[in-house]
């Protein structure tokens, strides 16, 4: 009875043998969210939020182009009297592609569109041109980074509404 079941286990573990030979396998990496693909929104909030911190880093998964918001929000606090630059292609304390600006308007929850600027200081919009005709790039492994530039201690979220085309 003991050779039986050894010859059965012996059977087994050849048919196991045989049907996975000559598979070919695939190494896809490390799995990332639980193997789940990440869904990349047309329309991406990014937040800034005083309390926390005075800057924000978005890290793009992916290349996009993008349009760029007419006005800034704030959730809550004051608005009045503040400056965000928004740093796009953002790679370190120095090298970026552009910046664009965004400016307290005389409403104390939005900041207005002034303009863009590459990292040389060349201006590539400016407010009175129409942003929402215009597609920028922004490239895959950089960084969009949000910096409010004189905070007061209002305790301010800001948000900002992107809409993008992921490529």
């Amino acid at each position: 009875m003991l050779t039986t079941g050894i010859k059965f286990l012996y059977l087994v573990l050849l048919l196991a043998l045989a049907t996975g030979c000559g598979k070919k396998i695939i190494d896809k990496g490390p799995s990332r969210n639980n193997g789940k693909t990440q869904k990349l929104e047309k329309n991406l909030t990014l937040v800034v939020n005083e309390v926390v911190s005075l800057t924000t880093n978005y890290h793009l998964p992916e290349s996009a182009v993008f349009k760029l918001p007419t006005e800034l929000k704030a959730k809550y606090g004051n608005a009045i009297g503040k400056k965000i630059q928004i740093f796009y292609n953002y790679t370190n304390a120095q090298e970026y592609e552009f910046r664009c600006t965004y400016s307290s308007t005389n409403k104390d929850s939005k900041l207005a569109f002034e303009n863009c600027e590459t990292s040389d200081g060349y201006e590539i919009i400016s407010n009175d041109q129409n942003i929402n005709e215009v597609w920028f790039p922004v490239d895959k492994g950089t960084r969009v980074k949000l910096e409010l530039i004189n905070a007061s201690g209002t305790h301010m979220n800001i948000e900002t509404a992107y809409l993008v085309d992921w490529k």
